[in-house]
C-alpha cells in the first residue's frame, strides 16, 4: 500500500515538475536554469515510475483502452504540429487589425506609400533610456510591419556612449534614419519625422513655396492667441520636405526663379496690372500658383482669372442638410470630388467656411484645360444675397441662386505650344512644362482652426504635390489621435510570455485535463 502510494506521488511530482519546467522555459532565459531541472526532475520522476510499477505500466500499455489513449495522444500531437505549421506561416506573412477610432497603431499610407516606392532600404538606429526601450520599439514595430524595407537596431544610450557619439546622438529617444548610406538625425522618431528624414535624404535640395503678401494675405506665424495664420500648414509642407518662404509681392517685383509654387491665400486688397503681368509671366514659365478667395470684391483677380476661363461668384455656398454641426449651413462640407490626380482615391469631405462658388467659364487664353475639382452637395445652393446670408437669413431663390452642387475649386493647365525653334531640338529639351493653376472658393479652409478637420490637409497637401509634380506623395495623412488612443498599452517580455502562457498553453491544457478525467470516470463506471 506505501508503495503503490509512493508510486503515485512520484507520478504526480513528475507531472508537476515537467509542466513547471516547460511554463518557466517559455519565460525567458532569465529562467532557463529551473527550467532544466523541472524537466530533467519530471523525466526521472516519469522513469522512477515506470521502474517501480514495470508489470501494471506493461500490462496498461496492452490494453485496448489504452490504444484508445495513444491514438487520442497521436491526433493532438498531429493537430498542434498544423497549429505550429499555420503559426510559423503567418509569423512569416503578418496581419494586423488596428481597432482604435484614428488608426493609431498603424502607419499612414503616405508611409507605405514612400516606403513602398523608395529603391533604397530604410535603416533606423534608435537610442533609448533604460526603462523607454519598450516604448520606442512598439513605435518603430509599426514602421517595420508596414514595409520590409525598413529595417531598426535599438541601443541603450547609456550603455553605448561611443555609439551614440558616433552619430552624433546625445539626448533619449532620438534616432538616426539611414537612406542609401546617408544619415539624419531625428530628436524623436515620431511617423512626420520620418517621414521628412527619408524625403530629405533622398531629395536634398527641397523644393520652394513662396506665400505672397503685400494684400492683407494671412500671414505664416501666429503672433498671438486670437491671430488668424497658416501655421499649421507652414509646418506641415516643412514636414513634406518643402522651403518655405515669405514673397513681399508689390510694384514691378517678379517672381524668384526658384519658386516652384506661388500661393496667394485671403488677399483683401486689389493687384495691380502689373502684378498680375508678373503672374503671367511666371505661368508662361511652367509655373504653379495655387489662389484662395474668400468673400470678397477683388475685380481686378476676378477679371484676371476670367482670361482663363475661371469664373468666381459673387454669392455664398449655403448647404442646409451637410455642414460642420458647431458652424451651420454657412460652412458647408464638400463631399464630392472630380476625376483629377490631386483627388485620386478621395473620399473624405473638407470643410469650406463661407465658401463663393468657382465655375468654367470661356476661355480667353489659347490652350487653357480647366477641370473641376470639388463640388458641395446636393442640397446646397449658391446664394447671392451674401450679407443677408451673413446675418443668418437666406433661401433659395430659383430665379436668382445657383441650383447645387456647386463647384467650389477648380484646377486649369495652361498648355504651351511648340515654337518652330523648339521642334528641332532633341526629345529631351522637347518637353515643356505646363503652367497651372488652382483655385479654391474658400481662404478660411487653411486657417489653423481648420486645417486639420477632415480633408482639408490632405487636399491641399496633395495639390502642392501635383503642382511639383511629386505625384507619387498624393495620398491621405493620419489625422491627429483622440482621447482614448493617447495612452496605448505596452506589454513587457514577461508580460506577453505569461499572455501567451495562459492563452496558448494553460488553457488547451485545462480542456484536455477535464476531457481526460471525464473520460476516466466514465472507464470507472463501466
Amino acid at each position: 500500500m506505501k508503495m503503490m502510494r509512493f508510486s503515485l506521488a512520484l507520478l504526480w511530482i513528475g507531472t508537476v515538475l515537467l509542466l513547471a519546467g516547460i511554463i518557466l522555459f517559455f519565460l525567458g532565459a532569465d529562467f532557463s536554469g529551473w527550467s532544466l531541472v523541472g524537466i530533467i526532475g519530471g523525466i526521472l520522476s516519469f522513469l522512477f515510475y515506470v521502474v517501480i510499477n514495470y508489470t501494471v505500466v506493461k500490462e496498461f500499455s496492452i490494453e485496448y483502452s489504452t490504444r484508445q489513449w495513444a491514438n487520442m495522444f497521436v491526433f493532438i500531437v498531429c493537430l498542434v504540429g498544423i497549429i505550429i505549421v499555420i503559426q510559423m506561416v503567418a509569423n512569416n506573412h503578418n496581419r494586423r487589425f488596428d481597432l482604435t477610432s484614428q488608426k493609431e497603431q498603424t502607419v499612414a499610407p503616405i508611409t507605405k506609400k514612400l516606403l513602398k516606392e523608395i529603391p533604397y532600404p530604410v535603416t533606423v538606429i534608435g537610442f533609448y533610456k533604460e526603462d523607454e526601450r519598450d516604448e520606442l520599439k512598439a513605435l518603430l514595430d509599426l514602421y517595420a510591419l508596414g514595409s520590409n524595407k525598413f529595417k531598426y537596431e535599438l541601443f541603450n544610450l547609456d550603455h553605448n556612449p561611443g555609439l551614440a557619439k558616433k552619430y552624433g546622438v546625445g539626448s533619449y529617444g532620438s534616432a538616426v534614419v539611414e537612406v542609401n548610406k546617408k544619415l539624419k538625425n531625428v530628436i524623436y522618431p515620431s511617423e512626420e519625422n520620418i517621414i521628412n528624414a527619408i524625403l530629405t535624404l533622398t531629395n536634398p535640395i527641397p523644393k520652394v513655396i513662396y506665400f505672397l503678401s503685400g494684400h492683407g494675405e494671412y500671414g505664416l506665424e501666429k503672433v498671438d492667441q486670437e491671430d488668424l495664420s497658416y501655421e499649421l500648414l507652414k509646418k506641415a509642407l516643412e514636414t513634406e520636405n518643402y522651403q518655405i518662404k515669405n514673397l513681399l509681392f508689390v510694384g514691378e517685383k517678379p517672381i524668384p526663379d526658384d519658386a516652384n509654387v506661388v500661393v496667394i491665400g485671403g488677399p483683401k486688397t486689389e493687384f495691380s496690372r502689373v502684378e498680375l503681368k508678373r503672374l503671367d509671366e511666371y505661368l508662361e514659365k511652367g509655373g504653379g500658383v495655387v489662389i484662395a478667395l474668400g468673400q470678397g470684391k477683388e475685380r481686378a483677380m476676378k477679371d484676371y482669372l476670367r482670361t482663363y476661363g475661371i469664373v468666381l461668384g459673387d454669392d455664398i455656398v449655403i448647404d442646409p442638410e451637410d455642414y460642420l454641426t458647431e458652424k451651420g449651413p454657412l460652412v458647408p462640407l464638400i463631399p464630392f470630388y472630380f476625376t483629377h490626380p490631386i483627388t485620386e482615391k478621395f473620399t473624405i469631405p473638407t470643410v469650406f467656411p463661407l465658401v463663393r462658388s468657382v465655375t468654367k467659364g470661356p476661355t480667353l487664353e489659347k490652350n487653357v484645360m480647366l477641370s473641376p475639382l470639388a463640388r458641395s452637395g446636393e442640397h446646397s445652393w449658391a446664394e447671392t444675397d451674401v450679407e443677408k446670408a451673413l446675418e443668418g437669413k437666406y433661401e433659395y431663390d430659383p430665379k436668382q441662386d445657383q441650383e447645387g452642387p456647386v463647384t467650389v475649386a477648380i484646377v486649369a493647365e495652361i498648355k504651351k505650344e511648340k515654337s518652330p525653334q523648339e521642334n528641332t531640338k532633341n526629345e529631351e529639351t522637347k518637353k515643356l512644362k505646363n503652367g497651372k493653376i488652382v483655385v479654391f472658393g474658400d481662404a478660411d479652409f487653411l486657417l489653423n482652426q481648420y486645417f486639420e478637420l477632415l480633408g482639408n490637409k490632405d487636399l491641399f497637401l496633395n495639390t502642392i504635390h501635383w503642382m511639383t509634380e511629386d505625384e507619387s506623395l498624393i495620398t491621405i495623412r493620419k489625422k491627429k489621435p483622440s482621447q482614448e488612443d493617447l495612452n496605448p498599452v505596452f506589454l513587457s517580455q514577461i508580460q506577453s510570455r505569461m499572455i501567451f502562457i495562459g492563452v496558448v498553453i494553460l488553457q488547451p491544457l485545462i480542456i484536455l485535463a477535464i476531457g481526460m478525467v471525464i473520460a476516466w470516470r466514465r472507464k470507472q463506471r463501466g
